[in-house]
């Protein structure tokens, strides 16, 4: 079941709000001027039913999209422990 409107923070201080979460990929829509660029990573964090919260670790890679106004970019998260090295 698909996440919606969470907000990613990257550490080049951009948010950007999450559109939607399914498993194993995301979209998001930021301004063109943004300055994400493939690899750039995140924290993502999930609240669960439990009550507690996951923390994911986020990669950005592009997406093919032809929007003149707004980036659709791409997101692949992973938990940590499924990262690459």
């Amino acid at each position: 079941m698909p996440f919606a409107a969470h907000e990613l923070r990257f550490r080049t201080a951009i948010a950007a709000d999450l559109l939607d979460l399914g498993e194993g990929g995301a979209c998001l829509a930021i301004a063109n001027e943004c300055r994400l660029q493939p690899g750039d990573q995140a924290q993502l964090r999930i609240p669960s039913t439990t009550g507690e919260s996951e923390l994911h670790r986020v990669w950005v890679r592009w997406r093919d999209d032809d929007a003149e106004m707004i980036a659709a970019l791409g997101v692949q998260w992973l938990r940590p422990n499924d990262a690459p090295a």
